[in-house]
């Protein structure tokens, strides 16, 4: 993979984290669903596991 495709990917990354997180937040603001906690869970974790995978693709990008 070329240092395009990783900036690229990295680009991909922040974005769907962010996404995921006002997917959280609009998620959280529905109180008292059951299904609106759960939304919100699986886009924090959706966002967390983003942020992961970046945070590991850093050192190969400075290699």
């Amino acid at each position: 993979m070329n240092d395009m495709d990783m900036a690229a990917m990295m680009a991909m990354l922040q974005a769907t984290s962010a996404m995921c997180r006002a997917c959280a937040a609009d998620c959280g603001s529905m109180e008292g669903s059951a299904t609106a906690s759960m939304c919100a869970q699986v886009c924090t974790n959706c966002a967390d596991a983003c942020d992961a995978m970046m945070a590991s693709m850093k050192p190969m990008m400075t290699a």
